[in-house]
């Protein structure tokens, strides 16, 4: 397992200086992801709708990270994020974490899923 850090509950640049609380959050790489992948959890693609229509992993849903907080209520628990490359995820994830989710990351994205070679549906 690999561990990140997760963005501090008060969005600061300066949080680790004022000594904000900060949580871990876990990430798994896309090879963890793809042995897993029929696991009991939900995959979750947080990329922009245009992004999203051209391709994505199969058996993900949808939403944007921006509708994320609006949409928390409808979330699945055990939810694995993924984005273009992982930053849009592990904000994503951080923001369901800090709701109670069980969440985890997915390092390097769609794009590292899509060079190591692992299958992806087209529009």
């Amino acid at each position: 397992m690999i561990t990140s850090m997760v963005i501090s509950k008060v969005a600061s640049p300066n949080w680790y200086i004022n000594g904000m609380e900060c949580e871990s959050l876990e990430a798994w790489t896309v090879d963890q992801l793809k042995s897993q992948i029929s696991g009991d959890f939900t995959l979750l693609d947080v990329r922009k709708h245009a992004d999203r229509e051209k391709f994505y992993i199969e058996g993900s849903m949808h939403c944007w990270l921006g509708d994320i907080p609006k949409n928390l209520e409808n979330m699945p628990d055990n939810v694995v994020v993924y984005c273009d490359s992982g930053y849009k995820s592990t904000i994503a994830a951080s923001l369901l974490k800090m709701n109670g989710y069980d969440v985890k990351t997915v390092l390097g994205g769609i794009i590292a899923w899509i060079r190591k070679g692992y299958p992806i549906i087209q529009s």
